[in-house]
């Protein structure tokens, strides 16, 4: 079951019970995720496992009294459809709304774009300042190449980063909603760093692996090969044992939770009742991120091993037409649930854009 969270922010406006769905109405209209899955159902059942459950049951409307949080917008919108199906639109008829939806896009980004290019505000909390900004500049980053994407026709690699955008935001929530964020922040980038010697460990062991069966390798490089593995393996053990589980073994996540964790303990801190949240679109975007056979195939028929290949992708582009447009406005919300955690600690960053532009904006995608 997904979740309709509202965040209020630091330093902006709360919104009230009243009026949780600011963006949409009940009337005809579905989540981004299951306008997606509704152009091609029929096909993601078996991946998603959803066959048997009735569209209305992927679209609550989570109502529910927002709790003290430090964000600043209303995420994935989830409304029960109760009314009549709306017919679908023609490739004709979508043209003009698809042109619309990316010049949306374009205005969402351009003072942002701006304010990447400077550096932090200056902050008693340096280490938060730093992370939120770094990560409020790759949000640009990503979010400015997804809408490339779609403009080029392009969604598969268009949802790779709105699952990626999710991920950034789901990250920055965990940090900001902390009770301290600075040790939190700290604690983030620590497994950073403990991720990049990882990762030369494992360069250096497999390196020694390679000069031990070597036939023209040398006892003096193997040694040094083994002073520099012992040496990332002390530093590790020194400097990171925070990130040690109870087993011994390391942890897979600065948070030692998983995403889909994350996403159920904010949709629990924000007011959701038992079961919703909104990691459906993580799940749905890391099937095309690690190219998995629910990716590829995602327009073969169940009963087909094969298919006619014109007719396949037919629909595979109906698919990603019909979807497109609606993850791009999960990725916006999620855009601007970003710059608005960071919005502290950009220098120029005006708070009326968050209330006055970016809100009222994303009503229109």
């Amino acid at each position: 079951m997904r979740h309709f969270r509202i965040l209020d922010g630091d330093g902006h406006r709360p919104i009230a019970p009243d009026s949780i769905d600011p963006f949409v109405r009940p009337e005809n209209l579905q989540s981004t995720a299951d306008r997606f899955i509704e152009a091609a159902r029929h096909h993601l059942d078996a991946v998603l496992d959803t066959r048997g459950v009735a569209a209305a049951d992927f679209a609550q409307l989570g109502r529910h009294v927002p709790q003290a949080s430090i964000f600043a917008f209303c995420s994935l919108r989830y409304v029960r459809t109760e009314t009549a199906e709306v017919p679908a639109m023609s490739s004709a008829d979508k043209a003009p709304e698809d042109a619309e939806a990316l010049r949306l896009a374009d205005s969402l980004i351009e003072k942002p774009l701006t304010w990447s290019r400077a550096c932090p505000a200056p902050s008693d909390t340096p280490v938060l300042s730093f992370v939120q900004f770094r990560a409020f500049v790759r949000a640009v980053t990503q979010y400015r190449s997804m809408v490339l994407l779609l403009r080029s026709g392009q969604w598969e690699d268009a949802l790779i980063l709105v699952r990626s955008l999710y991920e950034l935001a789901l990250n920055l929530s965990e940090i900001s909603s902390a009770a301290d964020p600075e040790p939190t922040a700290k604690t983030f980038v620590a497994f950073g760093k403990f991720q990049q010697l990882r990762l030369e460990q494992k360069r250096l062991e497999d390196e020694l692996r390679d000069e031990k069966l070597g036939a023209d390798s040398s006892a003096q490089e193997i040694t040094e090969c083994e002073q520099k593995t012992a040496s990332i393996a002390s530093v590790l053990e020194r400097r990171f044992a925070q990130f040690r589980t109870a087993n011994g073994k390391w942890r897979g996540s600065w948070s030692g939770v998983s995403v889909e964790t994350l996403a159920q303990r904010l949709a629990k801190q924000t007011g959701a009742q038992r079961g919703q949240n909104d990691y459906l679109v993580f799940r749905l975007g890391s099937l095309f991120t690690h190219n998995t056979p629910g990716a590829l195939f995602l327009a073969l028929p169940h009963d087909c091993e094969t298919a006619d290949w014109n007719q396949f992708s037919a629909d595979l582009d109906k698919a990603g037409r019909e979807g497109g447009l609606h993850f791009l406005h999960e990725a916006s919300v999620c855009f601007v649930d970003i710059v608005g955690m960071a919005g502290s600690f950009i220098a120029g960053y005006e708070r009326e854009w968050f209330d006055e532009f970016a809100l009222p904006l994303l009503k229109k995608f």
